[in-house]
């Protein structure tokens, strides 16, 4: 009898997982090497499609919990789980070719040529050679290494930040929908690190895969993850969106951990689309009734007139009206002024633009808000005066 209950009990949870489009799922986990406890009842949740970074000092547990994803070591207790299945119920050697690992330093073998180096595990599961050679090429392109020069070269004759380049396209061969990755550019140079992180970032954002980083540096963690999670003692310190870490450290010793590092250095690497405020309403017009929709939460209301529609707006604090067509921003009004067709020139920002883009837009305009787009200019959600006023 127990053991159907707790069967129940763990197809209960993966059905939660799956319809919370949940990637990796840490549900009160904890990690003993002997008498030694590094982590204590981790519970989180990595959305599929985004990037979160685990930072933290030494010995705070977050190279531990990356390694317990992919089935490197087992956890004491608790449930771990990879796309709704739980990683203790699965076959580790298929477990981990569902995933990607990055290491410091690439991890290359010295004695083989860049092809044979990223389609090692691609022979192994009886590739094609025509197969391998066109995702090599593919990949390749994707870092700015041209598939001529390079599928034939050998690690030594290519320099730390192309070896790097290398060693996170290998991750990524077998398509895997989540990739790990251990202080994957801390032996990159400052110049090279960041070429290597944006062009990380263009990757993530064409293939939509899963990444989940181990870094020492928060400025790295903010540029490129959606979420940040702060561990300390092997335990969650604080977890979200970077700027909830520069308006809103859950202790002292976030703050601390925040202050400590150059303040410039870290609001360089915070992107709008951490900071923007997507609570907002985007409005349209179908024939004669006009339509608001929450940007965050889908939430509709229909109105048979304008002046309904800027009533609305006030009740809901709202002092703007995006006029969309399709997702895509059209124009923006005062709502005071919204039935006399009067709309304000703002030039939009992207959601990831850098922050240090968005202060300057503030300079140049009287408004107080600037809307937020993505690549496509649908609209995001808005980037308000009241962000630079409490991060500074």
């Amino acid at each position: 009898m127990r053991r159907c209950n707790e069967g129940s009990l763990l197809r209960k949870r993966i059905v939660t997982s799956v319809e919370n489009n949940s990637a990796v799922r840490f549900e009160g986990v904890n990690k003993s090497f002997g008498s030694k406890k590094v982590l204590s009842d981790l519970s989180f949740e990595i959305s599929k499609g985004q990037i979160y970074c685990l930072i933290g000092e030494s010995g705070s547990g977050k190279t531990t919990a990356l390694r317990l994803m992919n089935g490197m070591i087992e956890a004491t207790q608790g449930n771990i789980e990879l796309d709704g299945e739980a990683i203790a119920e699965q076959d580790k050697v298929s477990l981990r070719r569902k995933m990607g690992y990055a290491i410091q330093g690439s991890g290359l073998f010295p004695h083989m040529s860049v092809l044979d180096n990223i389609s090692l595990v691609a022979k192994k599961m009886g590739w094609s050679q025509e197969r391998i050679l066109e995702r090599a090429k593919e990949l390749l392109e994707l870092v700015n290494l041209p598939p001529g020069q390079y599928l034939q070269r050998k690690p030594r004759q290519m320099s730390g930040g192309q070896q790097q380049r290398v060693g996170i396209i290998r991750a990524l061969f077998m398509r895997p929908s989540l990739i790990l990755m251990d202080e994957p550019f801390g032996a990159l140079d400052p110049l090279t690190r960041d070429e290597v992180q944006d062009e990380f970032l263009a990757m993530q954002k064409k293939l939509g895969f899963t990444a989940v980083i181990v870094t020492h540096d928060i400025a790295e963690a903010f540029k490129l993850s959606h979420k940040v999670m702060l561990l300390r003692h092997g335990q969650i310190a604080q977890v979200g969106k970077p700027a909830e870490f520069l308006n809103r450290p859950a202790t002292g010793y976030v703050k601390e951990f925040v202050s400590s590092h150059a303040p410039t250095k870290v609001l360089q690497s915070v992107f709008v689309y951490s900071v923007m405020n997507d609570d907002v309403w985007s409005t349209y017009k179908k024939e004669n009734t006009w339509k608001i929709k929450n940007v965050s939460s889908n939430e509709e209301h229909i109105f048979q007139n304008p002046s309904d529609l800027v009533k609305k707006h006030e009740e809901l604090g709202q002092k703007y009206v995006y006029l969309c067509s399709g997702e895509k921003l059209e124009k923006v009004y005062r709502s005071a002024e919204f039935e006399k067709q009067e709309g304000v020139e703002i030039s939009p920002l992207l959601q990831t633009d850098h922050i240090g883009v968005a202060i300057k837009r503030f300079v140049e305009t009287k408004h107080d808000i600037v809307p937020v787009l993505d690549s496509s200019r649908f609209f995001k959600g808005v980037f308000s005066r009241e962000v630079i006023n409490e991060l500074a």
